[in-house]
């Protein structure tokens, strides 16, 4: 016997390997390692605390605590790579204002459903004198 909520079908044996499978990509626990892989120095962000303690990030918690906004405006120091970002395909909003530590490619960003993206006086966009860099076409 099973028990009284499971069920044994021929369609969709139970398998025990299943209960090892790793978490979705949009789970709170795959969201967080996304974050603390990127090593930045932000003391809230630890793998103990729940996302929507995480310094500069917005959670949708109708939705089981997915990541949608982040805030990193004046992270002067900071160095941020735009592809890191990536995998967060719930991101609406990245603010990187004044992130002058920020590299990579925009196009990066383009599976993720942005509504609004603040990259004014971002490294990745801006060089050293304020002049917009050679953005892919």
């Amino acid at each position: 016997p099973i028990g009284p909520l499971v069920r044994r079908t021929r369609a969709s044996p139970i398998a025990p390997a299943m209960a090892a499978a790793a978490p979705p990509p949009t789970s709170p626990e795959a969201q967080k390692e996304v974050l603390l892989s990127m090593g930045l120095p932000f003391g809230t962000w630890r793998s103990d605390a729940p996302l929507c303690d995480f310094e500069g990030v917005t959670v949708d918690d109708g939705d089981g605590f997915i990541i949608t906004g982040l805030n990193f405006v004046g992270k002067e120091d900071v160095s941020f790579k735009l592809a890191d970002f990536a995998s967060l395909k719930e991101l609406k909003e990245l603010n990187m204002k004044e992130c002058y530590g920020a590299t990579g490619d925009i196009e990066s960003l383009k599976d993720c459903p942005l509504q609004e993206l603040n990259l004014s006086r971002c490294g990745a966009v801006y060089d050293d004198y304020g002049n917009i860099k050679d953005l892919p076409q």
